[in-house]
């Protein structure tokens, strides 16, 4: 599974430290996985756990975590990848003195996740909105320059990662 080896960071971050009122400082958790790159047969359903997972308010994690327990001030997910590598991240901005709650509660909240059943209408939104905001950074300098780059360094059809959104 692509999925199975994560990394967990906590850190105080010193613009987050409360220094009258240490109890009340915040923390950021970051919970990363290495997983394939774009070139990948399996990175555009990646890209689609990520959207519904923890792509803005209507996504499971911001839901669950935020809404529903209200645990984090700010939680997301991301897909990063470069040189051969890439990364899945779960970002959350807690109060310090929940960070272990918080990180057993993504845990948790990411086997709810497997489990889940989504609704068409749910899953086809999530798929528009990937080729939109794809095709959309395409018409930027930088998401020219991207597509060059993974064209010729890592061998990547771009036409052929669009089709799978179709």
């Amino acid at each position: 599974s692509p999925l199975e080896k994560q990394v967990i960071v906590t850190r105080h971050s010193p613009d987050l430290y409360n220094t009258s009122s240490p109890q009340d400082s915040s923390a950021e958790v970051y919970i990363i996985w290495v997983i394939p790159t774009p070139e990948h047969k399996d990175f555009t359903s990646l890209v689609m756990v990520n959207h519904l997972l923890g792509n803005g308010a209507k996504s499971h994690l911001f839901k669950q975590i935020s809404r529903k327990k209200g645990l984090v001030y700010h939680i997301q997910s991301s897909l990063g990848h470069n040189h051969n590598l890439g990364l899945f991240e779960i970002y959350a901005k807690v109060p310090s003195i929940r960070q272990e709650e918080v990180i057993s509660s993504i845990f948790e909240e990411l086997e709810n996740f497997k489990r889940k059943s989504f609704e068409s209408q749910e899953f086809e939104n999530a798929r528009k909105q990937e080729k939109h905001d794809f095709l959309s950074a395409m018409q930027t300098n930088s998401g020219i320059a991207q597509v060059i780059e993974f064209e010729t360094k890592e061998g990547l059809d771009i036409k052929e990662y669009i089709r799978h959104f179709d």
